[in-house]
C-alpha cells in the first residue's frame, strides 16, 4: 500500500467528476497493488462466501498486476476530511461525504473493500453488486504499512506492472490483427502503469489516441517533463502544514 500527497487538487478535472464538488482540496491518495486481476462474468453465488475461487466459473479481463486507489479530500484550510473518493475503472468512481452512513470506520480510519477477482474499491458492506454484468462479492484485505509513493525509485517509470503485448505498448497498432487487439482490450489485458501515470495524477502520451482536439498527445501530470512528484510534500513541509 502506498500514499501520495497532492496539494490544491480539483476533482472537477478527474476522470469521474462530481459537479457538486468543485473547490480545491488537499488530497491524500492511498494506492493498493494487486498482483493479478480477473473479472468473474459467470459465477456460482452459493460458493462465494465459502470458496470464492471455486465459485468463479468463467472470467475475463485477465492480466498481471493492477493499481487502484481511494482519495481522502481535506478542507484546504482546516485540514479536516470532507469526502472519500473510491476510484473504479476510470469514470466509475464514487464520492462519499465523510459523514455518510455508508462509510465504516476503524479508529478514525475509513474501511474499504475490493471486488472479488478485480480491483475496484467499495464501501465496506459485503454484497453482490451490478456493474455491466452480474458482479461479485467482496473480500477483506489486511492492514499494511504505508509507503510514500513519491519517494520510490519507480514512481515515474513508464513501463507496465505486468505483461503487455506489442499493441499495448504502442509499437504495432497497425500490424496486429483486429482479433488480437480485441483480446488485448478485453481478455489478456496489459498490466497497469505506475499510479503517478494514472487517474488524477497524469497520463503518458503512449496511452492516448490522437483526436481532432488533441492531434499530438503529450505526457502530462506530476511526472511529465522530468517533474519531481515529491514537490507538493516538500512544499508542505517548508510551510509547516
Amino acid at each position: 500500500m502506498y500514499f501520495y500527497y497532492a496539494a490544491n487538487t480539483n476533482p472537477a478535472t478527474w476522470p469521474a467528476p462530481d459537479r457538486n464538488i468543485k473547490r480545491p482540496f488537499i488530497a491524500l491518495q492511498y494506492w493498493f497493488f494487486y498482483p493479478y486481476n480477473y473479472y468473474p462474468t459467470v459465477f456460482n453465488a452459493s460458493l462465494l462466501n465459502d470458496a470464492p475461487v471455486a465459485g468463479d466459473l468463467i472470467n475475463t479481463d485477465l492480466h498481471q498486476g493492477d493499481w487502484e486507489h481511494v482519495t481522502v479530500l481535506l478542507d484546504a484550510k482546516t485540514k479536516q476530511p470532507l469526502y472519500l473518493y473510491t476510484a473504479r475503472h476510470a469514470n466509475e468512481g464514487q464520492y462519499y461525504a465523510w459523514n455518510s452512513p455508508l462509510l465504516t470506520f476503524d479508529q478514525g480510519h475509513v474501511v474499504v473493500q475490493a471486488a472479488l477477482g478485480g480491483h475496484p474499491t467499495y464501501d465496506a458492506h459485503c454484497r453482490e453488486g451490478l456493474r455491466f454484468n452480474p458482479a461479485l462479492g467482496v473480500i477483506r484485505g489486511r492492514v499494511a504499512d504505508l509507503v510514500d509513493i513519491a519517494k520510490t525509485p519507480w514512481a515515474c517509470w513508464q513501463g507496465h506492472f505486468g505483461v503487455a503485448t506489442s499493441t499495448e505498448i504502442g509499437n504495432a497498432k497497425n500490424t496486429e490483427s483486429s482479433i488480437q487487439r480485441t483480446i488485448d482490450a478485453n481478455y489478456d489485458v496489459a498490466g497497469p502503469r505506475s499510479p503517478l501515470w494514472q487517474a488524477e495524477n497524469g497520463r503518458l502520451a503512449a496511452d492516448q489516441s490522437p483526436s481532432a482536439s488533441n492531434p499530438h498527445p503529450t505526457d502530462n501530470g506530476v511526472c511529465a517533463n522530468g517533474a519531481n512528484p515529491a514537490a507538493p510534500e516538500q512544499a508542505a513541509g517548508k510551510t509547516g502544514s
